[in-house]
């Protein structure tokens, strides 16, 4: 049960992720386009809020584990999956998850773009990795209910990594 609470609530923070890049981008949208004398017209000078929650949610699927897995939890996992380096890898991941999802939230909430660009990135190239040897090569081994699972997460995560893109 235990384990299964916490695949239910990964799923939950992805599905939160995925929304938070619709109001990122929505955000960023709303400040550029022409609205001449309509109704959203407030809106608009407002949706710099949009945009920072947007990037605080796509953050959270970042931080949460990347805080809650540490350094020693990361370089488990290398090992587990048999990377090179293990301990190399780990710190990278560690560094990848928690600093790239706080520089998308200083970069968003600082107005620097380059900052929040490069969190972004980081985030995005992290996923990549973690979606291919997580639930990629899962898919040829795994029936039933754990292979409609694999396939889920990498939906989600490729829909996470769209939103990380176009933030």
């Amino acid at each position: 049960a235990g384990e299964e609470l916490q695949s239910e609530l990964r799923d939950i923070l992805k599905n939160i992720a995925c929304l938070g890049g619709f109001l990122a981008v929505l955000g960023y949208d709303l400040q550029r386009l022409p609205m001449p004398g309509t109704r959203l017209r407030p809106l608009q000078s407002q949706a710099w809020v949009l945009l920072i929650i947007g990037h605080i949610l796509v953050a959270l699927v970042f931080l949460v584990p990347g805080m809650a897995l540490r350094i020693k939890g990361f370089i488990g996992i290398a090992k587990w999956r048999g990377y090179p380096a293990p301990a190399f890898m780990g710190l990278m991941a560690f560094l990848f998850t928690v600093g790239g999802a706080s520089c998308m939230m200083v970069g968003a909430a600082a107005h620097l773009p380059m900052t929040s660009c490069a969190g972004n990135k980081f985030c995005a190239i992290f996923l990549c990795i973690a979606t291919y040897s997580g639930h990629w090569l899962q898919l040829s081994s795994s029936t039933g209910d754990e292979h409609a699972q694999h396939m889920r997460a990498v939906a989600k995560n490729l829909s996470i990594v769209g939103a990380l893109v176009t933030m």
